[in-house]
């Protein structure tokens, strides 16, 4: 075997808060762009919709510093926020972490060519259909899974 070498980027943890709600949430410590391909992905469905289930309700554990978990989903639920909102501020903070926005496509541009999944019920054609109008996450999502 021919050993090729060290590879990878090692990064500092996130050091990032926001506000909530009139709360400062402190920002999980991990937080990656893989971590949020990984929540998307995640929401395949499954039986009786659990794995999306799943991945929602595990999301204040992935987005928010393990101390503020707790303060977080009681916002979220005094506050009536949906998954969609969730998903907004997710993609708010990888934003923030990564500092490059990411913008809707241009009316000029058609976007990633859609390709229908003879599958259908795989969870990466469910994230590529959630994210819709994202290029950018979709094509994280296709880079992860391939």
């Amino acid at each position: 075997m021919t050993y090729l070498g060290e590879f990878g980027t090692t990064r500092p943890e996130v050091d990032l808060a926001f506000g909530y709600f009139g709360a400062t949430i402190r920002v999980h410590p991990d937080l990656s762009e893989l971590v949020l391909v990984d929540m998307f992905a995640g929401m395949g469905g499954g039986e009786n919709g659990t794995e999306a289930f799943t991945a929602i309700t595990g999301m204040a554990d992935a987005l928010v510093h393990p101390d503020d978990a707790a303060e977080f989903r009681a916002r979220s639920r005094a506050n009536r926020q949906t998954t969609e909102d969730l998903a907004q501020l997710a993609v708010k903070l990888v934003e923030a972490l990564t500092d490059r926005p990411t913008l809707q496509p241009a009316d000029s541009s058609g976007g990633l060519p859609t390709t229908v999944m003879s599958s259908g019920g795989d969870s990466r054609s469910e994230a590529l259909k959630r994210l819709e109008g994202r290029p950018d996450l979709q094509v994280a999502v296709l880079r992860a899974s391939a």
